[in-house]
């Protein structure tokens, strides 16, 4: 027999999990078990929908990390940026543990699955401080028992607000990577590690009650390895990390590439501004040399009237000598 404890993000839905849809069109539940589901949430309210749990629990904890949020964006003149709990909560949605065992064909008792399902949910409170269980839910009403674990990761980042992040939320766990001899990864992290740890703790929460669980050897994990002996081993291992170096080698060159790309656009940036403060500098010189030019000209035309009037006056007495 097999167990099922695997994570996902993108896809799950809230008020599948708490029934909070038109359930008579849903071929697949058995609405007469329905009443036998078990719900829970972390406000132990069973008035509240579990979408609403989770706004609820986003507003409360994570209302300060989006209000500097916004404020940043604010600043930088990118007001249509700002976020509401609503998108943060869509950006960062709760990740959903599923937990089952066997396949629909098992007809495992609903009593006992749900002893191995709060089993689990106690295992979890011991990472409490950084994991929060937002909501849970158990279902029997479909062709085999599961469980649906609603839940969050957070921390408190470098500006003290508490952010969600599985990774870091792992790091102030205590949590280490695969393997911490070689670089971080998409096959070398805390969480590759922590849900290898909790898949295992599933089935030995699975196994003390009875079970015969089939465990994949690394032969049957690996059959090409088979046939191997010690030096052929190390050398597929060695093959194994080189490629995990590889991915890391390529992250740090398309991170290398942003930056690169960045500083060109900088450059490109600061370039057209200094050129359009020159041309302003070149207009600012012509207007000034125009208007002085015009002063000149004013002054030319003033001291032409003025003697003109001087010829005036003298004009005027010779004839007032005459008379």
């Amino acid at each position: 027999m097999k167990v099922t404890c695997r994570n996902k993000r993108a896809g799950c839905l809230a008020n599948h999990n708490d029934r909070n849809f038109d359930i008579q069109k849903a071929d697949h539940i058995d609405i007469s078990k329905s009443i036998n589901n078990i719900y829970g949430n972390i406000y132990e309210d069973e008035g509240l929908k579990f979408k609403d749990v989770e706004l609820k629990y986003y507003k409360e904890q994570y209302g300060e990390r989006i209000k500097h949020i916004n404020e940043t964006y604010i600043k930088a003149r990118h007001k249509e940026r700002c976020m509401t709990i609503e998108k943060y909560y869509i950006k960062h949605p709760p990740e959903e543990t599923i937990l089952q065992i066997g396949t629909m064909t098992d007809n495992i008792n609903p009593e006992i699955f749900k002893d191995c399902v709060m089993e689990y949910l106690k295992q979890l409170e011991k990472y409490n401080s950084n994991c929060h269980v937002l909501d849970w839910a158990i279902h029997v009403d479909e062709k085999s028992p599961h469980a649906h674990i609603r839940k969050c990761w957070d921390y408190i980042n470098e500006n003290g607000d508490l952010a969600i992040s599985k990774e870091n939320a792992l790091e102030k766990l205590g949590i280490s990577r695969v393997d911490e001899h070689l670089p971080q990864g998409r096959r070398n992290n805390r969480t590759v590690a922590f849900d290898t740890m909790m898949r295992e703790k599933w089935t030995e929460i699975v196994e003390a009650r009875g079970f015969t669980i089939e465990r994949k050897t690394e032969r049957e994990l690996n059959p090409e390895r088979e046939d191997m002996d010690i030096h052929q081993f190390k050398e597929q291992k060695l093959k194994e990390n080189l490629e995990i170096i590889r991915e890391y080698q390529v992250k740090v060159q398309e991170l290398e590439n942003k930056i690169t790309e960045q500083d060109s656009q900088k450059r490109e940036i600061e370039t057209r501004a200094e050129a359009e403060r020159i041309e302003k500098e070149r207009e600012f010189q012509n207007t000034v040399v125009q208007l002085n030019q015009l002063i000149i000209e004013q002054q030319k035309q003033i001291k032409m009237l003025e003697q003109e009037i001087q010829r005036n006056k003298h004009k005027s007495k010779d004839e007032e000598i005459e008379l």
